[in-house]
C-alpha cells in the first residue's frame, strides 16, 4: 500500500510477487521430480512383489519428462494466478 501511495504502478508491485510464484511454480516440480526420478529404482525393488500386475518398471525418460513438464505447467499457472489474485485483492486502486 506504500509502494501504491508513492505513485508505484500495479506492474512494479505485482512483479516481486510474480517472479516468485514463477520460481516456486518451476522449482517445486523439478524437486520433487528429481528426487522421485532418483527413489523410483529404489523403492521399486520393494514393491516389485506386490505390485508385479501393476507396476511398469523402469519409467521410460522422455515420458517421465512429458509428466514433469505438465507438472512445471499446472505449478507455474497455481502459483502464479493464486499470487496475483492476492496481491489484486489487497492492492484496490
Amino acid at each position: 500500500q506504500i509502494l501504491a501511495l508513492l505513485g508505484a504502478s500495479r506492474w512494479f508491485i505485482y512483479q516481486p510477487f510474480f517472479l516468485e510464484a514463477l520460481f516456486y511454480g518451476i522449482s517445486a516440480p523439478v524437486i520433487a521430480g528429481l528426487v522421485t526420478y532418483v527413489t523410483i529404482p529404489y523403492l521399486a525393488s520393494v514393491y516389485q512383489d506386490l505390485l508385479r500386475d501393476i507396476l511398469v518398471l523402469p519409467i521410460p525418460p522422455l515420458l517421465f519428462l512429458k509428466f514433469l513438464g505438465i507438472a512445471i505447467l499446472v505449478g507455474v499457472f497455481t502459483s502464479t494466478t493464486g499470487s496475483l489474485l492476492a496481491v489484486r485483492r489487497y492492492l484496490r486502486f
